[in-house]
């Protein structure tokens, strides 16, 4: 049997028709000798024996093993996966991972089928690493959520202060046509309100040489003038006193409106007199 090679063809013969051969043998009928057994297991050694247990026992371990990897590659699909995760290539390595584990059991049973035999297992390896390679980036980008999300209020703040720094390098141009625009407007109302002042100043003076060169005269208008400030210091509005240009050197009492004063009280009526009388008085 084994000059031949058929080791393997006989003990798979014995072990199918031992039971239905009633002595004899399977294929050329012949009654069996009575040491026909023992000779026959004497032909196997212990160490054959071993490497069959040894096979069977590789397959039961290969079996827990990669079954139960598999199966915990495949609950990382289950549930609520988070959303942004691109699981495409993740499915194909799992998938690919799979068929090869399947493989090897067909030809883990083959090998232990024909033990003589010599196969090839498929290499699963390089799709373990692979498989973990891509749940290490999984696992990175939910954790730079989870850092994310305990962190909302300080990312919330960083988020804003990313937003107007991109809003003011965008428009930092425009941002500095304004500065500069306002600087220019800012200077324009300085000089604005610095002539302004001038020329207020300026008024004042004209006025208290007016009023000098008016005291220096003989006119109604310093009377007029003074009268309608001694009016209007002690709290009487409404009416004034102009030159009446109609006959010179007379006065004419004026409302607000422009419209001669007709319907004045006793007391404006009485006031404008005494105060007629007090530069009479004067001289005036």
């Amino acid at each position: 049997m084994k000059v031949v090679g058929a080791t393997n063809w006989v003990r798979q013969g014995h072990e199918h028709f031992k039971e239905a051969a009633d002595g004899k043998c399977p294929y050329c009928q012949q009654i069996l000798p009575d040491n026909f057994e023992s000779d026959f297991a004497s032909c196997f050694d212990e160490q054959y024996q071993r490497d069959i247990d040894a096979l069977v026992q590789f397959k039961e371990d290969y079996a827990c093993d990669m079954l139960g990897f598999v199966e915990v590659l495949k609950g990382n699909l289950e549930g609520e996966v988070y959303p942004k995760l691109d699981l495409t290539e993740y499915r194909d390595k799992l998938a690919l991972l799979e068929q090869a584990v399947n493989i090897n059991f067909q030809r883990i049973a083959e090998k232990i089928k024909e033990p003589s035999s010599i196969i090839q297992m498929e290499d699963v390896k390089a799709l373990r690493t692979e498989l973990n390679d891509i749940m290490v980036a999984f696992n990175k980008l939910i954790d730079q959520n989870n850092e994310v999300v305990s962190a909302k209020t300080a990312k919330e703040a960083e988020c804003k202060r990313m937003v107007w720094e991109l809003l003011a390098f965008m428009l930092k141009d425009e941002v500095a046509l304004y500065h500069n625009s306002l600087k220019a407007l800012e200077g324009e109302i300085s000089a604005l309100i610095s002539k302004l002042n001038a020329d207020r100043h300026g008024a004042r003076t004209l006025q208290t040489e007016i009023t000098d060169l008016n005291g220096r005269i003989v006119s109604t208008l310093p009377t007029i003038s003074d009268i309608n400030n001694r009016l209007r210091d002690s709290g009487f509005q409404g009416f004034y006193l102009q030159e009446n240009a109609a006959q010179p050197g007379t006065y004419t009492i004026i409302r607000e409106n422009g419209e001669p004063a007709d319907n004045l009280s006793e007391g404006e009526r009485n006031f404008i007199a005494f105060l007629y009388f007090y530069h009479n008085v004067r001289g005036g």
